[in-house]
């Protein structure tokens, strides 16, 4: 599992440092000791894919040129951070996010990186379906805005104000 592990967090973090790497994966190992680790998993993950999964440049281990990377959880990201920004596109753009969001980020991976991302993740979710929702309700169409505003609900059932809005 740790090859995969860190593969993921790769693919999740396009420029990182050894030092960061290393607290997050063997924060208890030597320095020496975790090094020999890191190269052996990461040699591993490069076998596997045939090919190296990162370069490393001034002191960051980045994404290899020779890697295309079609990464669900970064255009969800980036639909959500372009409908904040767009207002007149929102609609478009918060419905593309919910669709890319098909279930929770790794929900088999307990790591503390994992569940922080996770939940970063499902709070972008939740708000993408209350925007939606709202934009729903502001132009009188109550089923459709019901549904998201629903799913909201049962994504974050703690957040009184979409209580309201459902009611």
């Amino acid at each position: 599992s740790l090859p995969r592990h860190l593969f993921y967090y790769f693919v999740d973090h396009p420029m990182v440092t050894r030092d960061e790497i290393f607290s997050i994966f063997w924060p208890k190992m030597a320095v020496k000791e975790a090094t020999n680790v890191f190269h052996v998993t990461k040699r591993k993950i490069s076998e596997r894919l045939g090919h190296e999964l990162t370069n490393y440049s001034s002191g960051f281990y980045i994404h290899s040129p020779k890697l295309h990377i079609h990464y669900d959880a970064r255009l969800f990201e980036e639909s959500v951070d372009e409908a904040i920004e767009n207002e007149i596109d929102a609609p478009h753009l918060y419905y593309r996010a919910i669709q890319l969001y098909r279930s929770d980020f790794l929900p088999y991976i307990s790591m503390p990186w994992v569940e922080e991302r996770r939940a970063a993740l499902q709070q972008k979710y939740a708000q993408a379906l209350i925007n939606l929702g709202r934009y729903y309700l502001g132009i009188n169409d109550l089923d459709v805005a019901l549904g998201y505003l629903m799913r909201a609900i049962s994504v974050k059932p703690d957040w009184e104000d979409v209580h309201q809005d459902v009611m």
